[in-house]
Parts: structure tokens; sequence; C-alpha cells
């Protein structure tokens, strides 16, 4: 069993009760580093990192296992759960201090043009211009960030690795001050130029060509077609169709990508 410490909605008994199934002891406590805030468009606080800042709450002591999950679905994906050191206070009433407020504001940034990046340094700083580039001269908010990475990258083999996407995520929080950051490679693949492979007796000119062909042969379409889509597509040939050809739109560098990456 673990200690909780809350600083809004669950500082009330009734609330914290009907949440957690259960209402532990409490004790009056304060977090020092933090600073409340509101969430943008809500009415329930949020913290963020301030080095001068405290915030008073509550400790709910000895939370039982079973009410752990019941507290992170009620907190939803916005949140998240980290150990602090709290300093209890004394047995009375916390002192709340309200302090100024300040949007938390959560926003996806898409890089695409990542053809000159060839190591970590450079996707950091790639990443950082893009965040300089949306956040407005002046803005006071609280960034919650995801960086999604596509196309054709030299360091994409670098990007293969969720430990070292991770650790990139962490030093692009520290040097961005955001309250977290996320970064997902999606289709990033190395860049290459798929014309040089096509009509080649292997695996990957039979792919190209039949990546080609099915742009303009109904059949073969369906045929590669698996046995279930989903429900949205419907049973339709043409919707059938429709889809897999979205599916299969600029396809090339990432089957490109997948056949040569054991022998390049």
């Amino acid at each position: 069993m673990r200690n909780l410490f809350v600083y809004g909605t669950l500082m009330c008994e009734d609330i914290m009760e009907d949440v957690a199934g259960c209402l532990p002891v409490r004790l009056p406590g304060r977090l020092s580093g933090y600073e409340r805030r509101v969430v943008k468009g809500e009415q329930y606080p949020g913290l963020v990192p301030g080095a001068a800042g405290r915030v008073d709450g509550l400790v709910y002591r000895d939370v039982p296992g079973f009410a752990w999950a019941r507290l992170d679905s009620f907190e939803g994906d916005m949140y998240q759960r980290k150990p602090v050191l709290v300093e209890l206070t004394g047995d009375g009433d916390p002192a709340l201090t309200f302090l100024p407020l300040a949007p938390v504001r959560w926003q996806t940034v898409e890089l695409d043009e990542l053809g000159p990046i060839t190591d970590r340094s450079g996707l950091v700083e790639r990443a950082a211009a893009a965040f300089d580039e949306l956040r407005g001269a002046g803005e006071q908010a609280a960034w919650m960030l995801r960086f999604v990475l596509r196309g054709g990258c030299p360091a994409a083999p670098l990007l293969e690795d969720d430990d070292t996407l991770e650790e990139i995520a962490d030093e692009l929080q520290a040097r961005l001050g955001a309250l977290s950051v996320e970064l997902i490679a999606e289709n990033v693949t190395r860049p290459m130029d798929v014309a040089d492979w096509f009509d080649q007796p292997h695996l990957l000119g039979l792919a190209l060509e039949v990546a080609a062909q099915a742009r303009h042969d109904d059949d073969l379409v369906l045929r590669l077609s698996p046995a279930v889509l989903a429900e949205t597509v419907g049973t339709e040939a043409d919707h059938k169709r429709a889809y897999l050809r979205a599916l299969l739109a600029d396809i090339e560098p990432a089957l490109a990508d997948a056949l040569l990456k054991e022998v390049v």
C-alpha cells in the first residue's frame, strides 16, 4: 500500500470515497517545487513544475491496492501518477493557496521534413524549432506535447529503438520546459530512390510490382484484402477497393525499408 497526495477535487471526502471505494486516513501536506494551475477549459487544477512554488493539499495514508485503478480511471490520460516528497504540515486543516491561473495546452506537432536529420541532436533542434514556431510570443501556458515523425529520415535506424525515443523525449521536455513530451516515429524510413529497385529479380522488386499493379487492377486489390476489414469499411466491393488503395498509397518507401533492413 502507498500514500496519495491530492490537491483538488479528491480533497473532498465524499468524492474520494466514491471514486476510490474507500476513505483512507488523511493528513494535511505540502508539496514544494510545483504550482497549482487550472486546466484550460476545465474547472479542475493540474500541477506544473515551479522552483519557488508550493501546493497545499492532503495525504491519504495507506491507500489499498484495489483503489489505484479506480483513481487512475477517474483522473484520465491527462494526468500522470509519479512519486513525490511531501511534507506533512500538522493535524489541522490544510491552508489552500490559490495561485495565478495559466492554461494547460495539449498539442500534437507533426514533423515530416526529416531529410536533413542525421542524428539525435539534429532531431532535437528540429523539434525545438517547430515548437518555437507554434508558441506565440509571450504566451504563458503549460505545454503537453506529442511530436509525430513521418517520412524519409537518415536517422531512421536510431528512431526504431523505444528507449532512445524516450531519452530524446526527456531531453526535449527539459529543454522546452514542457509538462510532458511524447515522441512517436510513425512510418519513418531511410531515404532511398525506390525506382532503382523496380523490375529487379528479387523479393523487393516483386513487392513493388504488385503494389503498383494493385493501384489499377480491381481484382488484384481485392485478392490482397484480408478476410476481415474494419466494420466502417462496409461490404461493398467499391468501398473495399477505395479503403485498400488508401492504405497502399505511397507504400513503396515502407516496403523498401522493411525488405532491405536485414542487408543494409
